[in-house]
């Protein structure tokens, strides 16, 4: 029986899986710090926040576009296309309009979120009648989740303040429990490398 322990090979030397498991916990414990700060802020400042998510989707929107455009003039030209152009300035300009106005992406963002409220929520009901035509037993699962969707987008278009300051607070509790998650995970990759 070999004397060897099961981390190290027979020279000596540690396994890579060791030294990958120190490395993945050190970024488990930094992204888990992060995503606590994250969270906290969210909920702490959940206005300026809003504001921060307006103006990085801007951010987004504007890198892609700007490289949509780039990428449309560096191409062969039997491959490039009007729509993916005229799609790629218009991501451009939302995006720039989006930082220079973030209050008004802000309220952009809350009525896509309320519009996908409605589309998911009449989708569902279409699709609950269409089950039931086909003889599946539980449609009125589907359906009911489609009134409850729908329900909770007339409530959202309601008060779209209240829309966009829980879609903030969403954010913040998922980044608080995310972060959590990771740390514990961190102890956990801790734990089993001693």
């Amino acid at each position: 029986m070999s004397s060897t322990q099961p981390n190290e090979y027979p020279s000596g030397q540690v396994h890579p899986f060791e030294e990958m498991k120190d490395v993945s916990r050190v970024w488990l414990f930094v992204q888990g710090a992060l995503s606590l700060i994250v969270g906290i802020v969210f909920l702490a400042a959940p206005i300026k926040s809003a504001f921060a998510i307006a103006i990085f989707f801007g951010a987004w929107l504007a890198v892609t576009g700007f490289t949509g455009v780039i990428a449309h003039f560096t191409r062969d030209k039997d491959l490039r296309s009007g729509w993916g152009l005229f799609s790629s300035i218009m991501s451009l300009i939302a995006g720039v309009l989006a930082m220079m106005q973030p209050g008004t992406a802000a309220f952009a963002i809350t009525v896509v979120v309320i519009a996908w409220g409605f589309a998911m929520g009449f989708g569902y009901i279409v699709s609950a009648f269409q089950f039931k035509k086909l003889g599946a037993r539980y449609w009125w699962a589907i359906l009911i989740a489609g009134i409850v969707a729908v329900g909770v987008a007339i409530v959202m278009a309601a008060v779209p303040g209240a829309t966009l300051l829980g879609l903030v607070w969403t954010i913040g509790i998922f980044a608080i429990v995310d972060g959590v998650s990771e740390i514990l995970l961190g102890f956990r990759v801790k734990k089993s490398a001693d």
